[in-house]
């Protein structure tokens, strides 16, 4: 159990803490016009909170679905890929509302593909550590 907990604080709470830390103190007027943060490139500051959370909405499936290989979950995996790359381009369409930028695609995609070389290991640690029964 604590094996699963360490993970989901790892894969997906830990990301999305990071992602809100940046956003909150690089992105936030207030604190920085006050403060003496220093400057960060700008990747950092609006495209790597955005490829945390993917990470971590990514990861969450993998916890939804209890590390289990079937047809609905890469249905909401592949999905779910999908549509992050959609409002991008959709964005870069003008069809709505935000800002494109090709970066955060790399972050998407970079996101996913560390996600996907994970899988192993997540069905790994599942695979070798049969659970013991209860007594």
């Amino acid at each position: 159990m604590k094996d699963k907990q360490y993970n989901y604080l790892l894969h997906v709470l830990l990301p999305v803490l990071i992602g809100c830390i940046i956003y909150f103190f690089y992105r936030n007027t207030f604190i920085t016009e006050r403060t003496n943060i220093t400057s960060v490139p700008n990747w950092i500051k609006y495209n790597l909170p955005d490829g945390l959370w993917f990470y971590a909405l990514l990861s969450s499936l993998i916890f939804i679905w209890n590390k289990k290989l079937s047809f609905y979950f890469g249905l909401w995996f592949l999905s779910t890929i999908a549509l992050g790359f959609l409002s991008e381009i959709l964005q870069a369409q003008n069809i709505i509302r935000g800002t494109f930028d090709w970066k955060d695609l790399l972050t998407y995609f970079i996101a996913t593909a560390i996600c996907v070389f994970h899988l192993p290991h997540f069905y790994k640690s599942l695979l070798f550590n049969p659970k013991t029964p209860k007594q």
